[in-house]
This record gives C-alpha cells, sequence and structure tokens, in this order.
C-alpha cells in the first residue's frame, strides 16, 4: 500500500499544519518531545497518549499526519498499535524507544525514524528536518486521497516507502536514507545498496527489498538491478537492439527482456 500523506508547498511557513500526536507512558519523554516540537510551527499537537489501547483510539479519533511511538507500553506495544488501529491515510511514525533492540522490526513495520533515548536536540532536529523534506518532495507528485474511496483495509499493518533501510554491522545499526541510494545489485544471497558515499552490503532479497522502495523513482531493470531513477543519466540503444540505462555516476546496465516493459511503460515511453 503506497504511502498518502501530502502536502502542498515546499517552505515550512507554507506547509499545511501536520497533525501529530505522541503515544509514550512516559510522561517526561512526551513533555521533551512537546517542548521540542514548539520550536516548528508546522506541527500541530493534536493528542497524547500513555496506553497501548488509549493509542489506538487516539489514533482512529485523530487520524494524524505524524506519530512519535515508544514500542513498550502498557496494555498493548507500538507494534500492536500499528498492526490494530484503523486510519484512512498512513502516517509517518518515528520510533522513540530506550533500546536498540526493536530496530530492525520497526522497519519492518516502515518506519520513518528511529530515536533512542536519550537522543539530543541536534538529532530530534535532523528528524524534523527529513520529515519536512519528505512531505515537501511527496508534494509535488501526489494528490490527497478520496478517503471515502481509498479505506485502509482492516488490521493493515502501516505502510511507509521514502524512508531508511537499517544495516546491522558490528553490532551497530546504521540507517541509510533511500533518497541516498543510486541503485541495487544483487550479490548472491545479499544485496549491494550503492550510496553517493559508499556501498553497503545486506543480506536480503531483490523481490522483498523493493517492496520497501518508493515505486515512483526505484525500479527493477533486470532480476539483480534496481535503480533510481532520480540517479539516471540517459537510456541508449546498443546494436544488437538491447537498450542499456547509464548512471550520472558512469555505472552502464543492461534493461532485461523480462523487465523492459515495465521499466518503459513507467517512463511513458
Amino acid at each position: 500500500m503506497k504511502n498518502h500523506l501530502t502536502r502542498v508547498n515546499h517552505t515550512e511557513r507554507m506547509l499545511s499544519k501536520i497533525k501529530t500526536i505522541i503515544i509514550d507512558d512516559e510522561r517526561i519523554a512526551r513533555t521533551r518531545i512537546k517542548n521540542l516540537l514548539e520550536e516548528y510551527t508546522s506541527f500541530d499537537l493534536v493528542g497524547e497518549a500513555e496506553t497501548g489501547h488509549g493509542a489506538i483510539k487516539l489514533v482512529e479519533n485523530t487520524q494524524p499526519d505524524l506519530i512519535f511511538l515508544d514500542i513498550a507500553l502498557p496494555g498493548l506495544d507500538g507494534f500492536s498499535i500499528l498492526e490494530k488501529a484503523h486510519t484512512t491515510s498512513q502516517p509517518l511514525i518515528i520510533i522513540v524507544s530506550g533500546s536498540e533492540e526493536h530496530a530492525l522490526k520497526a522497519f519492518d513495520y516502515y518506519a520513518f525514524d528511529y530515536l533512542l533515548k536519550p537522543f539530543r536536540d541536534s538529532r530530534f532536529d535532523q528528524t524534523i528536518s527529513n520529515i519536512k523534506e519528505h512531505l515537501s518532495s511527496r508534494s509535488t507528485s501526489e494528490k490527497k486521497p478520496n478517503v471515502e474511496k481509498e479505506k485502509k483495509p482492516a488490521n493493515a499493518k502501516f505502510d511507509q516507502n521514502d524512508n531508511l533501510i537499517p544495516i546491522k554491522n558490528a553490532g551497530k545499526i546504521q540507517f541509510i536514507r533511500t533518497n541516498d541510494v543510486e541503485f541495487i545489485e544483487a550479490a548472491g544471497y545479499y544485496i549491494e545498496i550503492n550510496t553517493l558515499e559508499k556501498k553497503h552490503l545486506l543480506r536480503e532479497s531483490m523481490s522483498r527489498i523493493i517492496e520497501r522502495l518508493d515505486r515512483s523513482k526505484f525500479i527493477r531493470i533486470h532480476r539483480s538491478i534496481i535503480i533510481n531513477l532520480d540517479y539516471m543519466d540517459e537510456i541508449t540503444k546498443s546494436s544488437s537492439r538491447d537498450y542499456r540505462v547509464k548512471m550520472k555516476n558512469g555505472r552502464v546496465f543492461k534493461v532485461s527482456k523480462s523487465y523492459k516493459k515495465k521499466f518503459f511503460t513507467h517512463l511513458k515511453i
């Protein structure tokens, strides 16, 4: 299910208010987020909850654009809330947790970001910056859905594209923004995620990783290659009538016959 969040302008002053809720059983944690949010005029805090069951009611009553969510809650944990709450559009989910143990599972639920308590103000500011950038980039390509026509199936997970990919390495979890991914290449039982700065190895299948990506920008052109169209430079046709994609970094990939039709249909060529 695609992300339906929509905002119509590109500056904080012009952005529509972002309906925000905080779900955390610690009052001091909720207060800190509230105080930090007060510095940003784009966010409208419409509610708080401290228990799992209360959180479900809050989500369904407010239909928020953004949720700051703790995982360890009385009654139901944060993941159960994401499964049980019914929404008409997909909010951005910011996990706020005192432990790293939930990080990988959080991104199975397409969390947009993961704040590890205690976090610095600068880390929170970066999250806010990423949220605004995400909403602004979406505003040029999406329209707000008709709520009556696009009901979310009951008990469906929250879905989120264009977010972060967790990479576990040497006891640490590193997060890669999908906007920074140029292309992804299959490598046996692993995939190589190539960004502007470096290459990351992840034990994942091509079919599963593409489900985590923004389908308007990422497309599979070969069983072993997924490209980000933002980094595509040109398409050429060889003497053998094969099509090849040249990326802005100079890499060239063949478009396989099995993916050619879908690729050109997507590009409206």
